[in-house]
C-alpha cells in the first residue's frame, strides 16, 4: 500500500538520521576524552618520575622498590587515573544522557512507556554500576597479570653474561613460561566471565526497553 510504503520510507530515513548522529555523538565522544585520558597520563607520569627521582638512595634500598616494581607502580597509578577520565567519565556520561533524554522524550510522546522506565530505573542504575566495575576490573586485571613475568626478563636481560656463563638460559626460560601460564590461564577464565557478566549488564537495558513498549502497546 502507498501510505505503508510512504510510511517505511519515513522510517527508515529517520534512523538512518539517527544511526548519523550516534556516528558522530560517539566519535566525537570517544576521542575527547581520549585525548584527555592521554595528556593526564603524561603528566602524571612525568610527576611521578620526577618526584622518584628526587629521593635518596636509602629510600631506593627498601623493598618493594626494585626497579620493576617502581615502573609498575608509575604505569598502575597512572592507568587508573586515566581509566577513569576516559573509558569510566565516558561511561557515565552516556548513560546520564541515554537516561535523562530517554525520559523526557517518553513523557512527551508515551507517558505509559514513561512510567515504566522510572520504575525500572534502580534496575538500569545496577546495570550501569556493574558495567563500569567489569571494564575497570578488565582493565586493571591485563595491566597487571604480567608484571611477574616482565620482571624475570627485566632480570634475566642485565644478568645475561652470569646466564650465560652457568649455562642457566634453559632454567630462566621454563621460569619465564610457568610465569607466564598462571596469568594467561587466569585471564581467560577472568575474559569469559567478564564478558558474561558485561553481556548481561548490556541486555538488562533491553529487557527493560521490551517491557516498557509491551505495556504500552498493552494498554493503548
Amino acid at each position: 500500500q502507498e501510505d505503508l510504503r510512504s510510511d517505511i520510507e519515513f522510517y527508515c530515513l529517520i534512523f538512518f538520521i539517527l544511526s548519523c548522529v550516534a556516528l558522530v555523538c560517539y566519535t566525537g565522544s570517544g576521542s575527547s576524552f581520549g585525548i584527555a585520558s592521554t595528556r593526564l597520563t603524561g603528566r602524571i607520569q612525568s610527576a611521578l618520575l620526577r618526584n622518584t627521582l628526587r629521593q635518596d638512595m636509602a629510600w631506593f634500598s627498601a623493598p618493594g622498590r626494585g626497579l620493576h616494581e617502581l615502573m609498575a607502580r608509575i604505569n598502575s597509578d597512572a592507568g587508573n587515573l586515566a581509566a577513569l577520565s576516559g573509558v569510566v567519565t565516558g561511561t557515565l556520561f552516556a548513560i546520564a544522557t541515554s537516561m535523562i533524554g530517554g525520559l523526557t522524550l517518553a513523557l512527551v510522546v508515551a507517558w505509559r512507556i514513561a512510567v515504566v522506565l522510572m520504575t525500572c530505573v534502580p534496575v538500569l542504575v545496577t546495570a550501569g554500576y556493574l558495567r563500569l566495575r567489569i571494564l575497570t576490573k578488565s582493565e586493571e586485571h591485563h595491566r597487571n597479570a604480567y608484571n611477574k613475568a616482565a620482571s624475570i626478563a627485566a632480570e634475566s636481560c642485565r644478568s645475561m653474561r652470569t646466564i650465560s656463563i652457568l649455562g642457566l638460559e634453559q632454567n630462566v626460560v621454563q621460569r619465564y613460561q610457568k610465569a607466564l601460564e598462571g596469568p594467561y590461564k587466569s585471564g581467560l577464565r577472568f575474559t569469559f566471565a567478564s564478558n558474561g557478566l558485561l553481556a548481561f549488564s548490556f541486555a538488562i537495558t533491553y529487557f527493560v526497553y521490551a517491557l516498557a513498549y509491551w505495556w504500552g502497546s498493552k494498554n493503548v
